[in-house]
């Protein structure tokens, strides 16, 4: 247990997001919060994982990524795990240590005790869950865009090409225009099965309508830079 928690850049962050209206329920939740190590390339969460813990990162150095793409890295003083305990869903992204990491971690039960006290601090971690939810989803469509374009390549090579044929096809004047149509129909069923299989493929954009907070929606944790 934390107990003793008092110093550190993991309590001063703390108490910064509490602010002054905060600052009574602060050595509350230092003494409820534990203590934890992470060593060099240890996963500290998951994407894919329930989880209802805040982390704050006391020293050390963490990067947070979506299917092994990085989105920023975190240092002491950073918080992730907003979007996890503000909508009660899945991590969005994985959080590695990229050297030896201690960190707090308060459960939601005692936090959340606080946020029904304190608006402004329910306002603070639902704008942070929000922007880093975004965020996440963004990197995801664009992983799902990039794969889609190593995927389909052959077939936008393919259609590009069969569009040139066509055209070439009805420039040559020894061709009689009824069969240069015939071919050309032939060619436009084949290229018609290539765009429906691309059009299927196309990885949807995230919305980008505001979100409400409270236990709705899709998510993980997320940090004053970027969570998981």
């Amino acid at each position: 247990k934390g107990g003793g928690l008092q110093m550190g850049k993991a309590a001063n962050a703390l108490r910064a997001l509490l602010g002054q209206e905060g600052a009574e329920h602060v050595q509350m939740l230092l003494d409820c919060a534990q203590r934890r190590i992470a060593c060099p390339k240890e996963f500290i969460v998951r994407k894919g994982q329930f989880g209802d813990s805040l982390f704050l990162l006391d020293s050390g150095f963490a990067h947070a990524k979506v299917d092994g793409k990085e989105l920023c890295e975190l240092s002491a003083g950073d918080s992730f795990g907003e979007v996890s305990l503000m909508l009660r869903a899945q991590r969005t992204c994985d959080v590695q240590a990229l050297s030896c990491c201690e960190l707090i971690e308060i459960k939601s039960a005692p936090l959340w005790k606080v946020i029904a006290a304190l608006p402004s601090l329910h306002a603070t971690l639902s704008q942070k869950a929000q922007k880093n939810l975004e965020r996440s989803e963004q990197s995801q469509f664009i992983a799902e865009g990039r794969n889609l374009f190593g995927a389909e390549l052959q077939g936008l090579s393919t259609l590009i090409q069969g569009v040139l044929d066509m055209d070439d096809l009805l420039a040559q004047p020894h061709v009689r225009p009824e069969e240069a149509m015939r071919k050309c129909r032939s060619k436009l069923t084949s290229l018609r099965r290539i765009c429906t299989r691309l059009k299927q493929n196309l990885p949807q954009p995230p919305p980008f309508s505001p979100r409400t907070g409270g236990g709705q929606g899709q998510g993980g944790a997320g940090g004053e830079k970027m969570g998981a």
